[in-house]
């Protein structure tokens, strides 16, 4: 409970309404979505937050990149292309305007910017937390995000068809018996971050090896929460299989691929510890109590 006799979400929805209400009455935003891993049940840190600022605009024009499935072209009426860039760089002034219109500037700043995400670090007496705020374009329907495009050479009229709505529907609803899928990725991501074999592993890759794991598994006797143990091996062998082959596509785009990133060697590092720790998977729950 925080000091003003608040809860801390509390404080949070306030904080999130007070930016959201100022940025739509400026016109640079019209509504917010919650997504990320509070929003699906699988949080391990209760200071951290996840949201996605949209702007609805039905006269954009959406072309679909030639070179990268689940990548489009945006263009205004008049012809031009939208630059991810130059909109990202306008979001986060305008954040940065809104926290000093309501007030806020002197506890909460911006304290990271990175793809399409603009962090706020927000402290006030004994109360901290983070928020991960994204910009994204409503079109027809669809949510668009400037998430870079998979090489290097990142191309800044390329915008991401966004499929964090899908996953926190998978999500939310992918459960049996007290939540005991829920409950095994909670564990895997504070093991993640306890473990240093395991850091440079995206949180998200358990999330994506979980839903396909439960396609796998359709018996609903299999994710019984008294089955635990057996729902974390099949879990860490999935994890290790799919470091094996070097790819896991993310589960609602599979031309994008969670471990991309990681080098030949990381992925043979990281499939060893997976397959080690399956031989004795009460140790996730050891070190994870």
């Amino acid at each position: 409970m925080a000091s003003s006799g608040r809860t801390e979400r509390e404080i949070y929805n306030d904080f999130i309404v007070s930016i959201r209400d100022n940025l739509k009455s400026r016109g640079i935003v019209d509504r917010v979505e919650y997504f990320g891993s509070r929003y699906k049940g699988t949080a391990i840190d209760s200071s951290d937050y996840d949201n996605l600022f949209v702007k609805r605009d039905q006269t954009i024009m959406v072309q679909p990149s030639p070179s990268y499935p689940n990548f489009v072209y945006l263009t205004m009426s008049y012809g031009q292309k939208i630059n991810k860039s130059d909109r990202l760089k306008m979001f986060r002034a305008e954040m940065q305007q809104s926290l000093r219109n309501v007030g806020a500037s002197s506890f909460a700043q911006i304290a990271n910017a990175y793809g399409p995400t603009v962090v706020l670090s927000y402290r006030k007496a004994q109360l901290s937390f983070s928020v991960d705020t994204v910009y994204g374009l409503e079109v027809g329907g669809q949510i668009y995000i400037g998430k870079p495009s998979p090489d290097d050479m990142d191309d800044d009229f390329l915008w991401y068809k966004d499929v964090a709505k899908e996953e926190k529907e998978k999500m939310i609803n992918i459960d049996f018996d007290n939540g005991i899928g829920k409950m095994v990725l909670r564990r895997l991501k504070k093991l993640k971050d306890i473990e240093p074999t395991l850091q440079q592993l995206k949180s998200c890759a358990f999330e994506q090896a979980l839903m396909y794991l439960k396609d796998q598994y359709t018996d609903v006797v299999f994710w019984r929460e008294n089955n635990m143990l057996e729902i974390l091996k099949a879990l860490l062998l999935f994890m290790e299989a799919a470091l094996r082959n070097g790819t896991l596509p993310v589960y609602f785009d599979r031309n994008d691929d969670v471990i991309r990133g990681l080098t030949p060697d990381k992925k043979n590092q990281l499939a060893n510890r997976f397959r080690n720790l399956a031989k004795n998977p009460a140790i996730v729950i050891q070190k994870t109590n």
